[in-house]
């Protein structure tokens, strides 16, 4: 009887010494978690679509700070319903932080999850919304962000979730 309760005893402080060393880890083995960004408000233009002289390229961003410029890759596309006109923007004080995707039979979306300033760096997380099957045409998805002008010149860096 005596051995089982020493057994016991060695057993539970064995368990108790491991679980004070796993639960904190060596300052040296510490994970380091990045800091997050600020979010950038934003709002999205709606009812425009990539012009067909806008040449192919994968998944890219780019900053539009004029109309001159939005106008070279983006064409109006506007709807008869409610809300079909194009989204007004004005260049005095916005610009465009455009997602552009190549032409593609099995993406059916484009969608940003979030806009963060990171350092000097935008940060856009995003996703690509796919068929299950390829469609018999192929289109480009773009999402155009409407943002500050004080954003402009900042890197971006697009990561796919």
């Amino acid at each position: 009887m005596k051995k089982y309760i020493y057994t016991c005893c060695v057993l539970l402080a064995t368990a108790t010494v491991a679980q004070a060393q796993h639960s904190s880890p060596s300052p040296s083995k510490q994970v380091v978690v990045p800091k997050k960004g600020a979010e950038v408000p934003y709002a999205i233009a709606k009812n425009y679509y990539v012009k067909n002289s806008y040449p192919e390229k994968g998944i890219h961003a780019m900053q539009l700070k004029s109309q001159q410029e939005f106008d070279q890759v983006f064409g109006m596309a506007p709807l008869a319903t409610k809300d079909g006109n194009p989204t007004a923007i004005d260049f005095s004080k916005k610009m465009v932080l455009a997602l552009v995707n190549g032409s593609s039979n099995n993406v059916a979306d484009l969608r940003v999850k979030s806009l963060t300033k990171v350092g000097k760096k935008l940060q856009v997380n995003y996703t690509l919304v796919t068929t299950p099957a390829p469609q018999s045409f192929t289109s480009r998805y773009c999402h155009l962000l409407i943002i500050d002008k004080k954003y402009a010149g900042n890197q971006v860096v697009l990561t796919a979730l």
